[in-house]
């Protein structure tokens, strides 16, 4: 049903939606580093990104041929979305076991060969543009990129946080499947009684 209400949608009149290209990165990415800073800063534990990192991290992607995507929505000059989409390269990782080798070229080439999947990094709204057709709207232009290309399989959403309701109702909404849950546990570690004794005698 979103799928269908997504297509329906024409807001091109209150939005607009922009590809970023070579000639507009460098403005792109303080535009999305401003983004990404006020998106995410009520997350836990979250801590801002400078310009210098996210360009650190950035400059070499953008030259590889189709591996990144940005997406940013604009009501009117005013950037609200932004959504950030890479080649999976997990291929590539595994081909080289996370090293690098005299064999690294040719597993790069493959790796570019290999057209069957894209990753959503980052996907963000502005807070008060949430609860609107915003969200819908930059998953559909996702969606509508990966469907143009040749070959492709499929679209992984990355990671989301499992109390993100609105986030993981839109991927379901839009047809997404949750394929891996991950869980992290903390327990508290009390000393052994030797292990005491001996630093009390140590002293």
């Amino acid at each position: 049903p979103m799928v269908k209400l997504a297509e329906r949608l024409d807001l091109t009149d209150a939005y607009r939606v922009r590809h970023s290209t070579r000639a507009t990165f460098k403005s792109d990415l303080r535009i999305l580093t401003d983004l990404y800073n006020r998106c995410w800063d009520e997350n836990w534990g979250f801590s801002p990104i400078p310009l210098i990192e996210m360009h650190h991290m950035l400059r070499e992607i953008r030259f590889l041929p189709g591996c990144m995507q940005m997406i940013f929505f604009e009501s009117g000059d005013l950037p609200v979305a932004v959504a950030l989409v890479l080649r999976d390269f997990n291929g590539l990782l595994r081909r080289t076991r996370g090293g690098i080798g005299p064999a690294l070229p040719w597993h790069l080439w493959r790796g570019l060969q290999d057209r069957r999947g894209l990753r959503i990094i980052l996907f963000g709204v502005l807070k008060e543009y949430r609860s609107g057709a915003v969200p819908l709207l930059l998953m559909r232009e996702v969606l509508a990129m990966a469907h143009e290309r040749k070959r492709m399989e499929y679209l992984d959403g990355g990671w989301t946080i499992e109390d993100n309701e609105d986030v993981n109702d839109l991927c379901e909404q839009m047809g997404g499947q949750l394929i891996t849950r991950h869980r992290i546990y903390r327990r508290e570690i009390a000393p052994e009684p030797e292990v005491e004794a001996l630093r009390a005698a140590s002293v």
